[in-house]
């Protein structure tokens, strides 16, 4: 055999599957924990813009559960501007995003 041909396939790897293994195993940790990390950050957001628009404690729980995170929430139970004012529902035609012009011929 020519000389090269020994060279290229007696070489040993440059890490052994062990390490390789280990690397592997410690990047899929550090992206597991910065998954957990974000969402995590998104619960506490979603909470949080929840408990601002909800209009009372029912309401926020109902919200709350359809986003899966009931029970789990760290914003406060009544926003700090709302808890000064009693909440009432607004009236459709305040928050309708386009005037009913021409709906009704």
């Amino acid at each position: 055999m020519p000389p090269d041909y020994q060279l290229a396939t007696s070489h040993h790897a440059l890490t052994s599957p062990a390490e390789r293994s280990s690397k592997a195993a410690i990047g899929f940790a550090d992206g597991r924990a910065a998954a957990e990390k974000a969402e995590a950050v998104q619960r506490v957001r979603a909470a949080r813009t929840v408990a601002v628009h909800s209009l009372d404690a029912e309401d926020r729980g109902v919200l709350l559960s359809m986003l899966g995170i009931a029970g789990q929430e760290s914003a406060p139970c009544t926003p700090p501007a709302a808890a000064s004012q009693p909440a009432t529902p607004q009236p459709v035609a305040a928050i309708a995003p386009w005037p009913n012009q021409g709906a009704r011929r």
